[in-house]
């Protein structure tokens, strides 16, 4: 066995510890320009060069109102903390607490399409110590998004992520995904085993008042919440993760004091894919509108059919 630690740019990257089998790394460059990486095993130090060439794509995740970011990306179990994962810094950090953890056939795994989740399987279970409803954000808005698969499903109604109390919040199972408040609520379906990205977006009740549904980055479903409605929780509940009778593969987590647009939905779907030519291939399929967010009918693909519908902005 030998302890490893992988610098990037002379910041450590990962800590891990290995034997004589093979090994696998992944690290994405997010700034384009020369990158060193360097592997020192004991007293080795091998050093490797890359040239990243910027892209010919313009796309970003949203920064502004961000409040949690977990993302799997680049995670390993040879580390020498796995059961580490924290969003911020100081008396504001956000350290999510692991529990039951084996470290092998859990924690941090590459699935079938080379992309890393934390799977969450069997007595292992996740918590993540944020409370999303804590308050009422009618005022501010709310976004909140998570990426994931379903996997091993033993019972479709096993709740695989929850963040509820007295029948108010989120929560998801294997192919449902529902968010209530006291007077409303919205929910979808998708298929397990499938890596899906959901989101729920709150409007301000200076808006139209609308809670949106997206489904890897599309709009998939609204309703209109009524302006006397509460989305707080009496005992607000920290999110939770990880059922015995389904395994889920953790991507990503997001969560924004803030309502974020379509636009900005997508490109967070786009910019959060680990694999950088799903990554371009995503960008150049929803390269449709201009730098107002219209779409524009000349970039649609010629072979696309399309209907044009004019009439007034929901909910008119």
């Amino acid at each position: 066995m030998s302890d490893v630690v992988i610098r990037v740019d002379g910041r450590t990257a990962s800590e891990i510890t290995v034997d004589r089998t093979r090994q696998t790394f992944s690290y994405r460059f997010n700034n384009a320009g020369t990158h060193s990486v360097t592997f020192t095993p004991g007293g080795t130090l091998k050093t490797m060069t890359f040239t990243v060439t910027a892209a010919d794509i313009d796309c970003h995740a949203e920064t502004e109102n961000l409040v949690l970011h977990l993302p799997s990306a680049s995670r390993s179990n040879n580390e020498a903390n796995p059961g580490i994962w924290t969003y911020g810094t100081g008396e504001n950090q956000i350290a999510a607490t692991f529990t039951n953890f084996n470290w092998k056939s859990d924690g941090w795994q590459m699935d079938a399409d080379g992309m890393i989740a934390l799977r969450v399987s069997g007595d292992a279970r996740l918590t993540i110590p944020y409370k999303p409803f804590a308050q009422d954000f009618r005022a501010t808005g709310k976004t909140i998004e998570s990426e994931f698969a379903a996997r091993d499903v033993l019972n479709y109604d096993a709740v695989l992520l929850s963040c509820l109390n007295a029948g108010s919040g989120i929560s998801l199972t294997a192919q449902t995904c529902l968010l209530t408040s006291e007077q409303s609520s919205i929910a979808m379906q998708f298929k397990e085993e499938e890596h899906v990205r959901v989101g729920f977006v709150i409007e301000k009740r200076s808006g139209f008042r609308r809670i949106y549904c997206y489904i890897n980055g599309v709009m998939s479903g609204v309703v209109q919440y009524p302006a006397d409605d509460d989305f707080s929780q009496v005992t607000p509940a920290d999110i939770t993760i990880g059922s015995s009778q389904c395994t889920i593969d953790l991507y990503c987590i997001r969560v924004y004091d803030n309502d974020l647009s379509p636009q900005q939905m997508e490109d967070n779907w786009i910019a959060d894919t680990q694999d950088g030519a799903l990554m371009l291939e995503r960008y150049s399929h929803n390269n449709v509108r201009d730098e107002y967010g219209n779409v524009v009918i000349a970039k649609l693909p010629s072979d696309l059919p399309y209907f044009i519908i004019e009439c007034a902005e929901l909910p008119q």
